[in-house]
This record gives C-alpha cells, structure tokens and sequence, in this order.
C-alpha cells in the first residue's frame, strides 16, 4: 500500500531515530524502490552512514550518525568521539566510530575498531550499545587531533568527567595500546593541574622567575557554592590568573570568561587575564603584572 509521499516525506519511524531510516524501513512505510532512487538522485534523500538515509532537510547530526550505525552493523559498540558527543562532549563528528565483535572493513562514515572493553566500560544511550561517558571520553583524547583532543582534555578535567586517577588507571588497565603515550602526557597534566599548552607554559614562566604561593587549577566558592574553576590562584592576595588558551574558541566562550570573570571580581577577588601572546612574546611583563597585583591585594587585604 502507497501513503502519501510527497517530497518532504520520511517514514514515521525515522523520527525515533534520530531522523535516520533505512531503505527497508521506508519501504516498508510505502516508498517504491522506483521512489527512492529517484529520490537519492535528485538529492531529496541523503546517505547518511552506512546503510542510513536522511532527508535532505534534516542535518547529520552526532544523534543521527549513532542510530544510523546501529541500523547498519546492530552488533557494534558505538565508542570514541561519537560516543562522547551523546554525552555532551563538545566534539565535531564526521563519521560513527565502533567496536566491532570481528575484522570488516570501513563503509561510508563509519570506522569499525577492534578494541578490548571491559563489561563496566559498556552502557546503552537511548537503547543502543555505547561505551560509558568515560570510556568515550579517554578513547575521544586518542582518536582526535591533537588541537581537538587537548580542547577536549581542558573541557572533561574543568569539568570533573574525567581525573588524572581515570587517565593513569586506563593506561595501567590497557598497556601498549595505540594513542597511550598521548594519554601519558595528559594524565601528567591533569596531576599538575594542566589543562591546555598555554596553562603549561604560564606555570614554566612563573617557576623559572621563582614565583612561589600559587597553585594551579583550583576551584573558588562562596556561601552560595561554587563560583569557578580558575588556572592559577595566589591564595594570600585572593588574586586569580586566567589564562587563555592560542585557539579561539568564539563568541560563547568570549562571554562566558568575561561573566566569570566579572563574578569573582565581585566577590572581592582579583582577576588578571594573560593570552597565549603576552605568555609567548613578554613574559617578563606577565611576571611584573601578577607581582604588582600580588603586592596590591596583599596590601589592601593588610589594612581590613
């Protein structure tokens, strides 16, 4: 039987998955063969990743690339970026990454991977086989480029979704694996507090000129609970160092530093933000600014 498949029609199943169907689900909702290939022709419908289609209307997305890989290979484990972009991770996702029980070759957007995973590192996400937020989160620092993975570390550290503790017992619990000396130099960061190359250097630039009372990475909080996370902090002059990373990361982020920044300031602190050319181009200058603010704040803190 024919439904109505005027051109911005897709099969009622396509909306619980993502927007992604298959070609026997849309015949089986009445589509012809003769429709759908037209249709594919003409760009009306799109492939999507393996077997998945899509409308031309509907964008891929992390959600569809997911489902369409479980309508193509339902014995895989969808692992990686794909997998931490369903747990909120900030990831561009071209292709579904999997973990597949056997040796097949790649098909269109999705890379099958043989990889061990451990009964607790397995978890569903609306109903299909995922790896845990965690396990995707450390598989995502390997698969990605490193520009793109080290955004991803500052992101799941700042944000307690993974530890030094979780990167060092990944590499004691899978030795030798691919990508491990890349999680190596992360896990060292994450123990000292380092979330991005720039953070890295700001600490090489205040222990070469002897600056000593600052931790790094610390959490501020008020009566009302947390007020941020900032990269370095001089606890005796209640004095924060922001540092920003050599990669732009637009406008949202542009705001939300400067709100963050307006509420500690606020809450009686002092703020001073250092971008990747004043770390690279005058440290001196860095150095004299923070010792000049240290000197002010203790001051002032003295006679209160």
């Amino acid at each position: 039987m024919n439904t109505s498949t005027g051109r911005s029609w897709r099969p009622k199943v396509a909306k619980y998955q993502a927007w992604t169907f298959t070609t026997a689900q849309a015949i089986a909702e009445g589509l012809s063969v003769h429709q759908l290939e037209y249709r594919l022709k003409a760009g009306i419908l799109c492939r999507v990743a393996g077997d998945g289609l899509r409308h031309s209307e509907n964008p891929v997305t992390a959600q569809m690339l997911a489902y369409a890989a479980n309508l193509t290979w339902p014995d895989t484990m969808l692992c990686g970026p794909s997998a931490a972009a369903l747990f909120g991770a900030p990831v561009q996702v071209l292709r579904a990454q999997v973990i597949s029980p056997d040796n097949r070759k790649a098909r269109l957007r999705l890379q099958p991977h043989r990889f061990e995973v451990a009964p607790h590192e397995c978890a569903l996400w609306r109903g299909l086989p995922v790896t845990t937020p965690k396990r995707s989160f450390l598989e995502a620092l390997v698969m990605l480029p490193r520009a793109e993975a080290e955004s991803l570390f500052a992101w799941t550290i700042s944000r307690n979704r993974l530890s030094a503790t979780d990167l060092e017992q990944f590499l004691e619990q899978y030795p030798g694996r691919r990508g491990n000396k890349r999680l190596r130099v992360f896990a060292g960061n994450a123990a000292k507090g380092i979330l991005s190359p720039a953070e890295e250097l700001a600490h090489e630039i205040l222990t070469n000129a002897g600056v000593t009372g600052w931790e790094a990475d610390v959490t501020l909080r008020d009566d009302l609970g947390i007020l941020a996370r900032v990269d370095i902090y001089f606890a005796a002059a209640r004095l924060a160092i922001e540092i920003d990373g050599k990669n732009f990361h637009g406008a949202d982020r542009f705001q939300a530093d400067r709100t963050r920044d307006n509420l500690l300031i606020s809450a009686g602190y002092r703020v001073l933000r250092f971008t990747w050319e004043d770390l690279t181009r005058r440290p001196r200058l860095v150095v004299a600014r923070i010792e000049e603010a240290r000197a002010v704040s203790k001051s002032i803190l003295a006679k209160k």
